[in-house]
């Protein structure tokens, strides 16, 4: 996000600062920085969505750990994360219904360490 932004500040700079006429550095102006803008800010958001989602997965896995080894806070650090979080997922969360789905899913494929196999 820091490199979008350093971008965007050059090319501001640079468009104040050129001798090129009004009628083109204006429209270049309105339609390129508010574009990038955009841009960046979605590429930033799908990396934020990205990161939760694998955060509520080592979550999960943090509590499948814990109770495998019988102890509440055994392994925590993603688990205390997500419930000081200020932004929680919703039930109706795409996000969360595909994870809890993978998460089941893989859980029936695994042999369990007591089935003898």
């Amino acid at each position: 996000m820091n490199f979008a932004f350093t971008t965007l500040s050059v090319v501001i700079a640079a468009m104040l600062t050129t001798k090129v006429s009004g009628a083109v550095l204006i429209p270049a102006c309105l339609v390129f920085v508010p574009g990038a803008a955009k841009a960046s800010l979605l590429i930033w958001l799908g990396e934020y969505h990205r990161s939760q989602r694998a955060g509520r997965g080592a979550a999960l896995v943090e509590s499948r750990i814990n109770g495998l080894l019988g102890q509440r806070d055994l392994v925590g650090w993603e688990s205390r994360l997500l419930s000081t979080s200020t932004r929680r997922c919703a039930r109706s969360c795409s996000c969360a219904s595909t994870s809890a789905a993978g998460a089941s899913s893989a859980r029936r494929d695994r042999p369990r360490p007591d089935a003898g196999g």
